[in-house]
């Protein structure tokens, strides 16, 4: 009987291990926090809706927490970003397509950088 639990105990021990082995960290991207472009309301101060966000449904990113002190080697603009990707579609009416951004940005940790704070948010999305 006791070699059954020491082998079982073995087998559990070695695919929690496989398990930690398989996540993946996740990269971190930095965009400057564009007033023009992103845009809050006071009922939903922790959502951050962009301009070029569509009915039907809507992409934003959610507040998680902010952070001091950062050192990143690069901010670029949010903006420029999703206007020269594959999500923005010029020649459309509805021109962004918000839930495959939705899709890219869940991969990634994201912080939206305003001055010295940096705001970690997570992308979702919501259908209107």
């Amino acid at each position: 009987m006791r070699k059954y639990i020491f082998c079982i105990t073995i087998i559990i021990s070695l695919i929690s291990v496989n398990f930690k082995a398989q996540t993946k960290a996740k990269d971190t991207l930095f965009f400057k926090f564009d007033k023009n472009y992103i845009v809050t309301y006071d009922v939903t101060p922790d959502k951050y809706y962009l301009l070029d966000s569509n009915s039907g449904g809507t992409f934003y990113f959610e507040r998680k927490e902010s952070h001091y002190n950062l050192k990143p080697n690069k901010v670029k603009n949010l903006k420029d970003f999703i206007h020269n990707s594959k999500f923005y579609r010029k020649d459309f009416y509805r021109k962004l397509n918000d839930y495959r951004l939705y899709e890219y940005f869940r991969k990634y940790v994201i912080f939206l950088v305003f001055e010295n704070e940096f705001i970690e948010v997570q992308s979702s999305f919501e259908i209107d």
